[in-house]
């Protein structure tokens, strides 16, 4: 087996590789990606400590780079299934470990004298999935159609009170925040759209808040955007509540 990330080869039996795949789930806990990692611990030999201080110089030097190519191929130089390309990952590949050099266990220990053990971890990020990932919404019911009263301040004695309204109206104040995998989702509508006071109505939009550095086209790339809305309703008599409309998944 052989090991190579990017143009750094690890030679054969060089490097020990554990890959590990970790699910990452929207608020609807469907799939939204994979986290994967490389994580490997192999030996550097040399004949003196020259040669191996060159070799690990090499070593560090190769693994300074992110964004590239992790590679595992069997004894007849074929390509396995542990492969993970920059390209196709959402994050790029990060070397999240750099090598990192331990006592092997070694009888004898002969670290630094004609070998030196090492450690690293590879990571990369996927996405996949569309249409909405989250979605939340309430209404707020403001007031009962009740008499409005105060209590009316006087020179001396107590305050009076007094009905400044024999009726009042009911507000529905209804608002909530959407986030989509790759584009904005259309708030809805209000719920009860004949009472609504249009020139109240509030729309957000807000930037992307899965944001990263795509070294393929050289430029950030965003996910996961956000909506909000708010509508102010009022009327004279109770409009009642039931349920939200939630929106359809696909």
């Amino acid at each position: 087996m052989k090991f190579t990330y990017g143009s750094y080869d690890h030679g054969h039996s060089g490097v020990g590789l554990r890959v590990e795949y970790q699910g990452i789930f929207d608020t609807f806990k469907r799939r939204m990606g994979d986290r994967i990692r490389f994580s490997g611990v192999g030996v550097l030999r040399a004949t003196d400590v020259d040669q191996l201080t060159a070799k690990i110089n090499q070593l560090m030097a190769a693994y300074e780079l992110d964004y590239q190519d992790a590679k595992l191929y069997d004894n007849d130089n074929n390509l396995t299934a542990h492969v993970l390309l920059n390209a196709d990952t959402w994050t790029g590949i990060k070397v999240v470990q750099p090598p990192t050099f331990i006592n092997g266990p070694w009888s004898g220990q002969p670290e630094y004298a004609n070998q030196r053990t090492f450690t690293f971890m590879l990571q990369a990020e996927t996405r996949t999935g569309f249409g909405v990932a989250a979605w939340k919404e309430r209404l707020l019911i403001k007031g009962t159609g009740a008499p409005k009263w105060k209590y009316s301040g006087q020179i001396q004695g107590d305050p009076q009170y007094q009905i400044l309204q024999a009726n009042t109206s009911f507000w529905y104040i209804q608002e909530g925040r959407a986030v989509g995998h790759d584009n904005y989702v259309a708030p809805p509508g209000p719920l009860f759209p004949g009472i609504e006071h249009g020139d109240m109505r509030e729309i957000i939009y807000e930037t992307p808040s899965d944001i990263v550095w795509n070294n393929e086209s050289s430029q950030l790339v965003g996910r996961m955007p956000t909506t909000q809305w708010k509508y102010y309703m009022e009327a004279v008599v109770s409009q009642g509540f039931s349920a939200f409309v939630l929106p359809g998944l696909t």
